[in-house]
């Protein structure tokens, strides 16, 4: 085993042949060095020592940055998620001897594992206009729906403000009492649960679509072709060919519709935290919705598709 002392520095040779060990790309390397002397810089801590309480506390204080202004949310998305890599790296050489297990940073796992990056930070901290579509669009691309699939998609998406990954994952046994959704939540206590209220008019869309394939043998609720789930990557290349094919005016993602859910539910006057609880946004990020003007709604009687109440 490589006799890596404790106390070792982010510029020490031996550490920087760990950082060139854990990836062949030059600004990968370069990236990594970078990152973790920032982590360094601001827990007072050498690399070995950071533990869960350290890396809680060094990604605050990004998100702070982010409130201020000093770093875009992206660029902090990259900083966590090298640093999430290279510590499970370091984990990993633990598990095979390689380093000391007992170190802080690998005694009780990843110590970056536990944030939820992805889901906890926005790509933005404000939307426009131009970042949502009107409920035309929408209201044109659920009437382009053949597909009861991804139309039913498409709703979880608008309707309950579900994200994509969500969507694919749903499987038939999360749909509790033909009345709520039941999906994995990550708060600061841990892992529990969020029960979503289905509207009565997508229900109706499940139960037509639990009865399609009722012979099937496939536990997901949206599925391809090919009885099997949808992938990401296949339910969004499914919707960006309807909206190609139909000449929808917005180039509408499943972002977008769960952006344009959760914009409509504020405006119709639900409390943030609701919001916040409901949508699994941390409410500290609901402000970028509320810049978006009201256009979202206007004269509902003109939409074949959509009833807001």
């Amino acid at each position: 085993m490589q006799n890596y002392p404790i106390d070792l520095k982010v510029n020490d040779p031996l550490f920087m042949q760990l950082i060139e060990n854990f990836s062949t790309v030059p600004q990968t390397r370069k990236n990594t060095a970078s990152h973790m002397r920032k982590l360094v810089s601001r827990t007072g801590r050498s690399p070995f020592y950071i533990n869960h309480d350290d890396a809680k506390r060094f990604y605050e204080s990004c998100i702070a940055d982010i409130h201020n202004k000093t770093y875009e949310p992206l660029y902090i998305k990259r900083i966590m998620q090298s640093l999430k890599s290279f510590y499970q790296y370091l984990y990993n050489l633990s598990e095979n001897g390689y380093l000391d297990i007992t170190y802080p940073c690998v005694k009780y796992g990843n110590p970056f594992d536990h944030l939820s990056v992805n889901e906890d930070i926005p790509d933005k901290t404000e939307y426009h206009e131009e970042d949502i579509p009107s409920m035309e669009s929408i209201d044109k691309l659920l009437s382009c729906c053949e597909s009861l699939n991804i139309r039913t998609a498409v709703c979880l998406a608008f309707q309950m403000a579900m994200q994509i990954n969500e969507i694919v994952s749903l499987k038939k046994e999360d749909i509790v009492d033909s009345q709520y959704i039941k999906l994995n939540a990550v708060t600061e206590n841990g892992k529990t649960f969020r029960f979503l209220k289905i509207p009565d008019d997508l229900m109706s869309k499940l139960e037509q679509l639990f009865q399609e394939t009722a012979s099937r043998s496939c536990e997901y609720v949206i599925q391809s072709n090919g009885n099997k789930p949808y992938s990401i990557r296949g339910l969004q290349s499914a919707l960006h060919k309807i909206v190609k094919e139909n000449d929808i005016p917005f180039n509408i993602t499943f972002s977008a519709l769960r952006k344009a859910g959760i914009r409509l539910i504020l405006s119709n006057g639900a409390p943030p935290q609701e919001v916040a609880e409901y949508t699994g946004v941390q409410g500290r990020w609901l402000s970028k919705y509320e810049k978006v003007p009201l256009h979202l709604v206007k004269d509902m009687c003109s939409y074949q598709n959509i009833e807001i109440k």
